[in-house]
């Protein structure tokens, strides 16, 4: 299931002088963007707000082991440090055969989003853990 994809990027600065150009387009980036927090919404109201997606991963296991349903939905809304922010809705249920990771789910909608020609945002330089 693909996200349903809702970003906010902000301005990118501009480069001050000809040198800092330079060595921008010499230099790629390479440091990942991590999270800066992580909201997810159950189907029964549920609200949490966390820094790191192993803690959104156990929190979704407790949810499930909670109720009695087979399958829950979660929406989400990851923001970066950098201010962007991604959305969606992620699926899961007790007869997987792993547990809950929304970690896994948004790392591989990101290498989708990635793999698509000439997107204006770089979605491979966002940090997603997967444990």
């Amino acid at each position: 299931m693909l996200a349903q994809l809702h970003t906010t990027y902000p301005d990118a600065t501009a480069v001050t002088n000809a040198t800092d150009a330079t060595n921008a387009a010499v230099a790629p980036i390479d440091e990942k963007i991590d999270v800066a927090h992580i909201r997810l919404m159950g189907d029964d109201r549920c609200v949490a707000m966390l820094g790191e997606f192993r803690a959104a991963d156990r929190l979704l296991v407790s949810w499930l082991q909670q109720q009695a349903k087979a399958r829950r939905t979660v929406d989400f809304e990851i923001t970066f440090n950098d201010g962007c922010v991604f959305c969606g809705r992620y699926q899961y249920g007790e007869r997987a055969r792993r547990r809950p990771s929304l970690s896994a789910f948004v790392r591989h909608e990101l290498a989708l989003l990635a793999a698509q020609p000439a997107g204006s945002i770089d979605w491979s330089r966002y940090a997603v853990d997967t444990f």
